[in-house]
């Protein structure tokens, strides 16, 4: 919640697909709310899709008047949100790290990676650490939403459940 100049604001931020359900409007560039349609969605979460590919974490960033006579109840206080945006943050893994997993490798550890990030994001973070083709493979039948490997390689947006979505 931020305050300033007689209005009090919800701000609200974290995965895209989260923060886009919450959403009943979205910001215009000129800062007035438009109704958010499925297409408005849609064309949002293949951006953010697009930019996951390119290796950037994206969160998205919303927002809604608030009260004062409101106070935060959880997670339902999260609805009618306003879309500002995405934030986005470039963490490319160490270029040190191609090299570890190469090594633990052929010492004969099998290696997993296990992320909070979303399936393109991860694809890209697989390829760019020269992972082996089954890895990556494997990561783009999960994030087609297979499920139906025995022992992946890679798990992507894990929560602090041991769940994994999507």
């Amino acid at each position: 919640m931020c305050e300033g100049e007689g209005q009090r604001l919800l701000v609200v931020k974290g995965a895209p697909e989260a923060v886009l359900a919450a959403c009943t409007a979205v910001e215009g560039a000129d800062g007035a709310s438009l109704p958010m349609t499925e297409a408005t969605r849609a064309d949002l979460l293949a951006r953010a899709a697009a930019r996951g590919g390119e290796g950037l974490r994206l969160l998205g960033i919303a927002w809604r008047p608030m009260p004062e006579c409101e106070t935060i109840e959880g997670p339902d206080s999260e609805a009618g949100l306003v879309f500002a945006g995405f934030c986005a943050f470039l963490d490319p893994p160490k270029p040190s790290a191609a090299t570890a997993i190469a090594r633990l490798g052929a010492l004969g550890v099998r290696v997993k990676i296990v992320s909070g990030d979303a399936a393109p994001v991860l694809l890209h973070v697989v390829a760019s650490l020269g992972l082996a083709w089954p890895a990556l493979q494997a990561a783009a039948a999960w994030s087609r939403g297979s499920r139906r490997w025995t022992s992946p390689p890679v798990f992507r947006r894990t929560r602090s459940d041991g769940s994994s979505s999507r």
